[in-house]
């Protein structure tokens, strides 16, 4: 939608002309309303941070947890 100040012009053929007209009147340059949808094709779910964090945090203390059993095997199979 072309808009020239505050003012809004309808998307048609007399209403660009109208917003070019009005653009040479007050010097303003016109404005076209940003159709570009684009960002919203990639879809998907917009999960809570919340969540986000408690699953990072999940992973990291069971990655901690079997930290040292690893590191136990590794040592007894070493020694062997």
């Amino acid at each position: 939608m072309p808009k020239v100040g505050m003012k809004e012009f309808t998307y048609d053929q007399d209403g660009m002309n109208k917003a070019n007209e009005e653009a040479r009147r007050t010097g303003l340059p016109v404005e076209y309303e940003d159709r570009n949808y684009a960002q919203y094709n990639a879809g998907g779910r917009v999960l809570n941070p919340g969540r986000l964090y408690e699953k990072a945090m999940e992973r990291t203390k069971a990655k901690r947890a079997g930290t040292p059993a690893k590191k136990a095997a590794k040592k007894k199979a070493a020694k062997k």
